[in-house]
């Protein structure tokens, strides 16, 4: 503002009118300075000395030695104003503002730059909008529940307990729970089994973790001993020897067995007390066995032997307790065997006939044969003797006795020298000579006394002497 003052000067007498044209100032003179500032540049960032103060930077343009007035104007989403921060200057043309978040509450909010020269001249928006946003987000926080099971609930020792947890990180962060090993979990429901292996009030740890922060919960529940298992009476019976070359040297197999009555499930195995070398089970190995199910084991004998030989073994059932203890279910069951040397088939006359030779039992039984009938022999021939004898005393004596003249007559020719041998019987319907013309699809079967095949027609059929096999 300028004030201007009128004279007159008579310039050749240099007079001038001190008063001027009025007794005070003539005019005053307004210079307006219409020309307003302008931002160059705006930028956001932390603070680089406080990690919680965000500090807005500007660069602007203004006439030379022009004054400038600088702000930031700080609001939420919804339009409350929080804040008003002015600008220090770091030179002509540029300056900052710093807001300290540390009470700020979540969210977020925007920043509006304002820029205005001495006269009020406004400098033009930076942006149409905002100038700058900042959310401001909640501390990191994580979540964890244990939903299933309830503290206090009841299982038994060997359950399989399902957990459900619910988990969340509040920033949506990537979880882990260490205990299981999961890695990578985002918000929700968790599930995983637990296998109970310890009695008593037991009590499970979870930790969830998200960086370096962590929170635990835990879960108590109550471990009860499983009720003893209730088995049926072992048994071991006598099976089905296919192999008729086994069969006939005394092998015999064992179909044992045991049943799951009761409530739970039990490990279960079959030991062999006392074993044999020839004398072999299946399975031996412990075995979970399921309500109502059983466990079965086969046993056999197997091997030749090059005389007699007796087996004889036992062998029991046993349960396995929670602490890993074996208890025996019901008495050891005893196991019996003759065995006898192979003749490598039953053929009899047919192995001699190629060229293999009689086997040991053939030819004992030869020899027994051979013995046999020498011994009737010689009894017959002293029973004629005697008889002879006997006849001859009775004559003497009748020829000193008067009976009218008459003689008892006595004739030799009704005792001959001993049992007859029977004839050798030709194959018919009712006598094959070898186990290999039986009907086929039959079975053996071993009696004390020797032993029965039954046919598909269920006809019966001894094993004689020899191989041969008789139909009764």
């Amino acid at each position: 503002m300028w004030d201007a003052e009128v004279k007159l000067v008579d310039v050749q007498l240099s007079d001038m009118d001190e008063d001027g044209a009025r007794p005070s100032t003539d005019a005053t003179i307004t210079i307006v300075d219409r020309l307003a500032p302008s931002l160059v540049a705006v930028s956001f960032d932390w603070s680089p000395t406080n990690p919680y103060v965000w500090r807005t930077t500007i660069e602007w343009s203004a006439e030379p030695d022009e004054s400038i007035a600088a702000a930031v104007d700080v609001s939420t989403d919804e339009g409350e104003h929080v804040d008003r921060l002015l600008i220090y200057s770091t030179s002509d043309i540029t300056g900052y503002a710093d807001w300290d978040t540390t009470d700020a509450e979540p969210g977020r909010y925007h920043l509006e730059v304002s820029l205005e020269d001495s006269a009020g001249n406004p400098a033009p928006d930076w942006l149409p909008g905002p100038d700058g946003e900042l959310v401001i987000v909640p501390p990191r926080e994580l979540s964890l529940e244990v939903l299933e099971p309830a503290d206090g609930a009841k299982f038994v020792l060997g359950d399989t307990v399902t957990y459900r947890l619910a988990i969340s990180c509040n920033d949506g962060c990537a979880m882990v729970l260490e205990e299981e090993s999961l890695a990578g979990l985002s918000n929700g429901t968790l599930e995983f089994n637990r296998t109970l292996t310890d009695v008593g009030d037991v009590s499970f740890f979870f930790t969830l973790s998200a960086g370096d922060l962590n929170i635990t919960e835990m879960s108590h529940i109550t471990v009860v001993a499983p009720p003893d298992p209730l088995f049926s009476l072992p048994s071991c019976v006598d099976g089905s020897v296919d192999d008729p070359e086994m069969l006939l040297a005394g092998h015999r197999e064992f179909d044992c067995n045991v049943n799951n009555m009761g409530e739970v499930s039990a490990t279960v195995r079959f030991r062999v007390t006392d074993g044999h070398p020839m004398f072999t089970c299946m399975p031996t190995t412990p075995q979970t066995v399921l309500v109502g199910n059983s466990l079965d084991v086969t046993c056999r004998t197997q091997g030749d032997v090059e005389q007699a030989t007796e087996i004889s073994t036992t062998a029991v059932f046993e349960w396995q307790d929670h602490l890993g203890n074996w208890h025996r279910i019901g008495s050891e069951q005893p196991f019996s065997v003759s065995l006898k040397p192979s003749s490598g088939g039953a053929q009899g006359d047919l192995d001699s006939a190629q060229g293999e030779g009689l086997s040991t039992l053939t030819i004992t039984g030869a020899l027994v044969g051979l013995l046999a009938l020498f011994g009737i022999g010689i009894a017959t021939v002293l029973l004629v003797r005697r008889q002879r004898r006997d006849d001859e005393d009775q004559v003497i004596d009748s020829d000193h006795l008067d009976y009218g003249g008459v003689q008892a007559i006595h004739t030799d020719g009704a005792i001959t020298g001993g049992e007859p041998e029977p004839a050798a019987e030709p194959a018919g319907p009712d006598w094959v000579a070898s186990y290999e013309e039986l009907p086929a699809g039959g079975r053996y079967e071993e009696v004390p006394e020797g032993m029965w095949y039954i046919d598909a027609d269920e006809n019966w059929w001894w094993c004689e002497h020899g191989g041969s096999w008789r139909r009764n």
